[in-house]
């Protein structure tokens, strides 16, 4: 908004694009700081390891160096990986549970 000098009439004012930019900018610093601050309030409750804060907090930064760049599942996709004794006990889950083959057709899995 700003004023006309000659009618002292207020006139709205449509942000520039570079205006615009940072103010969409602004606004993922700030996500990306409310994000990082949630993780650390579940960490002191008890909802998340220090191992996952540490991981996600990790990415929060990493997001954050990049000018106009949001979080995507993708840069979480290397932690969704099941290691270790959990991984054999999901595939003995999984043998042990898997539908029997009915006709020669095999049942579709979830991977």
């Amino acid at each position: 908004m700003t004023v006309c000098p000659n009618c002292d009439e207020t006139i709205k004012v449509d942000p520039g694009p570079e205006e615009y930019r940072e103010k969409v900018e602004e606004a993922r610093l700030r996500l990306l700081k409310a994000l990082k601050v949630s993780c650390w309030r579940q960490f002191e409750s008890g909802t998340l390891t220090e191992e996952a804060v540490q991981a996600l907090v990790g990415i929060f930064e990493t997001i954050e160096d990049k000018r106009y760049t949001m979080i995507h599942s993708s840069d979480f996709q290397k932690y969704w990986q099941v290691r270790g004794v959990s991984s054999k006990i999901k595939e003995k889950l999984e043998s042990h549970f898997a539908p029997e083959e009915e006709n020669g057709v095999v049942p579709p899995t979830s991977r």
